[in-house]
């Protein structure tokens, strides 16, 4: 894993400026306002959405709005409607199916100024150790393609971002670690890790509000086997699916595919420009392993430090990151059309599934990602040794 470098380098404070310069474009409300009020929609049990109004009063619909999608107020609430901004586009909708969605009036945090530059293509693995040039490692192994998969993104939890009044931090034996606000911890339980005011580094234990410290050298655990996670190089995904995706034979578990090397060719087409001044070369590790209520299937959840997750509830300087300007869009919770509760969505069933989503035929489920979101899709490869194993990451990856 590669380690923290406590420098505040003034090219990583002008990228995070870059990236909230892009995100704050990308709304008429954003630009005047920073600290946009922002709301989640409510519109259950319909994958047409709901009517949203022209005016505060009658009935001429000027757009639809979907289940969970976000939206910033752009004025007073009038005639039980509040007026909304979503883009470009302006409208009403009923107070009633607006559900706040507030947080702390913060943009950022030192802590998104540590290094973030990706670990280099030769220390990943002893593959390309031998051979680290990613285009040539690319034209001289065959890839085997594992499918489309769909992302969202993952980082350190920061108490910057979530103050509150200070309690115990309590590690599984109880034992009193220090001392940060519960909203954070709460944050914490959710990502895995994160970085209290104090410098704390925590990981969740897997017991509520049990946490374990972890040195300042790394920047979190991966899903065992000895592998931690990197920025821009870790991803988490499902591994009884990998496996699948893999052609393994019944029995995988985990530790037989953990850390493989895999290859996204459209990050790399993309040349995103990283921090340290270099372009992404698409390559990852397949380390970490996420909520099997998100993270499943053909879904991956990719490691991005300190950076903004893409969080569509947030001001948009909260959501950036670098593969996000760089044009990877991230699945938000709109790209499930269907929900039933406020909080339960549905996914289509994997039999199914388009096989083309821009085209789906009659009898295909359209009501999720795979439709909605077809254009977020990501390829993903796997690279096979000469004796047909997978190549596979490293557990303490080191620069040649």
């Amino acid at each position: 894993m590669k380690l923290l470098r406590f420098l505040f380098l003034k090219h990583d404070l002008a990228i995070v400026l870059l990236l909230s310069v892009l995100f704050c474009s990308r709304s008429a409300e954003s630009q005047t306002n920073p600290l946009p009020e922002i709301f989640r929609v409510r519109c259950l049990n319909s994958v047409s959405g709901c009517a949203c109004f022209g005016a505060a009063e009658g009935e001429r619909e000027s757009a639809r709005l979907f289940h969970a999608e976000a939206v910033y107020r752009d004025g007073p609430d009038a005639g039980g409607r509040t007026p909304v901004r979503i883009g470009d586009r302006r409208c009403f909708y009923p107070v009633s199916g607006l559900l706040a969605k507030p947080y702390a009036p913060v943009l950022s945090s030192p802590m998104q100024n540590l290094d973030h530059a990706p670990l280099a293509f030769s220390a990943l693995a002893p593959e390309t150790r031998r051979n680290a040039d990613p285009a040539r490692f690319v034209a001289e192994n065959t890839g085997s393609s594992l499918g489309h998969y769909w992302a969202t993104y993952y980082h350190l939890a920061l108490e910057d971002f979530h103050p509150g009044p200070a309690e115990r931090i309590l590690s599984p034996s109880g034992q009193t670690l220090g001392t940060a606000s519960r909203s954070f911890l709460e944050q914490v339980m959710w990502e895995g890790s994160g970085i209290s005011r104090s410098g704390l580094r925590l990981h969740y234990s897997g017991t509520a509000l049990r946490f374990n410290l972890y040195p300042e050298g790394i920047w979190g655990h991966g899903a065992g086997s000895g592998f931690k996670v990197y920025p821009y190089r870790t991803i988490a995904l499902n591994f009884p699916a990998f496996c699948r995706a893999l052609g393994m034979p019944a029995g995988c578990r985990k530790d037989d595919v953990i850390g493989t090397l895999v290859y996204i060719p459209e990050i790399a087409a993309r040349q995103i420009r990283m921090s340290d001044g270099s372009t992404h070369d698409g390559f990852f590790c397949a380390n970490d392993t996420g909520s099997p209520n998100y993270i499943r299937d053909d879904r991956i959840d990719i490691f991005v430090g300190t950076h903004g997750g893409g969080n569509p509830y947030l001001p948009p300087a909260r959501q950036a990151n670098l593969l996000i300007a760089g044009g990877i869009e991230n699945l938000v919770p709109a790209d499930w059309r269907l929900w039933t509760a406020d909080n339960t969505r549905v996914w289509c069933d994997r039999s199914r599934l388009p096989n083309d989503g821009a085209a789906p035929r009659a009898g295909d489920c359209t009501h999720d990602y795979h439709t909605v979101a077809w254009q977020k899709r990501l390829s993903l490869f796997a690279f096979r040794k000469s004796g047909g194993a997978y190549v596979r990451c490293a557990t303490n990856p080191q620069a040649p």
